[in-house]
């Protein structure tokens, strides 16, 4: 069974590698880059200021300790326990694949980039769950496009993607049981509205 999902892992990586095109490229090295997260920030400012207001800065403390832990736990963690040799640097793969970004030189199990875009998107999800589905969507088919890009690129097997995905999810989940009180103590006037009698307004 084992020996069946590394065959399909190497095969889809093929697959996906050799669908290469100059525009694709293009388009994948951006969605790989570290400036990945630029869209899915931009496209959250107005909803938290529209939410939170002039404090909404300080909700970068929740979603910095969040991606932080994400990147500590595969980075630091995880890749050097399973220490799994990437695409890229597996001698009968090698020969097959089409490089533009070369080889990283860290392992591939699991990926980093895709753990963090998506704890990013998670925590925004639970800091902003009134934002419309069009930006849910937006945010989370840009974390698709960049787990995508991984295998594209040859840096990563399938199943890495999908384990850096989980792991994402894992720790912004983590993350919502604290969301009420954690809110209420970096934005105190959100407090005060939550507890804010019923008829109070009316007096």
């Amino acid at each position: 069974m084992l020996d069946f999902l590394r065959f399909l892992d190497q095969q889809l990586v093929l697959a996906l590698n050799q669908e290469h095109t100059p525009l694709l490229d293009a388009l994948l090295l951006a969605a790989s880059s570290r400036l990945a997260w630029g869209p899915v920030l931009l496209l959250a400012l107005p909803g938290l200021w529209r939410h939170y207001g002039a404090s909404c800065w300080r909700l970068l403390l929740p979603l910095a300790l969040s991606v932080a832990t994400t990147n500590w736990l595969a980075s630091d963690l995880i890749k050097p326990w399973v220490n799994r040799p990437r695409p890229c640097q597996a001698p009968d793969l090698l020969p097959l694949l089409h490089l533009p970004v070369g080889c990283s030189a860290s392992a591939s199990f699991l990926s980093t980039h895709t753990a963090d875009l998506v704890t990013l998107v998670g925590v925004l999800s639970w800091v902003l769950p009134r934002a419309s589905w069009r930006l849910h969507l937006v945010w989370w088919s840009w974390a698709l496009v960049l787990a995508t890009s991984r295998v594209y690129l040859g840096q990563h097997y399938p199943s890495d993607v999908l384990a850096g995905a989980a792991l994402g999810l894992l720790v912004a989940l983590g993350g919502r049981g604290l969301r009420r009180p954690l809110l209420a103590r970096l934005l105190p006037a959100t407090r005060v509205k939550q507890q804010e009698p019923a008829g109070a307004r009316s007096s």
